[in-house]
């Protein structure tokens, strides 16, 4: 989460709101975030903090299936 910067530097990892901005950037249809810390028991906030720049968001759980449309060549 962004209350975790200065860690996520120094661990050369992303907070959730480098990850909602790299999806604004590319204009993103859908933004799965995954690979959490063991810290976060619930990880609701981190849906919520995301959700709060790139409303189209998903939790990347394992086990969980996902669809993604399919673009189509004109």
């Amino acid at each position: 989460m962004e209350e975790e910067r200065s860690k996520a530097i120094e661990t050369k990892h992303s907070t959730t709101l480098d990850a909602a901005r790299m999806a604004q950037a590319v204009h993103a249809g859908k933004l799965l975030i995954g690979h959490f810390s063991a810290r976060y028991r619930d990880l609701e906030p981190l849906l919520i903090e995301t959700k709060s720049m790139f409303a189209n968001t998903a939790l990347a759980i394992e086990g969980n299936t996902y669809t993604l449309p399919h673009e189509q060549n004109h």
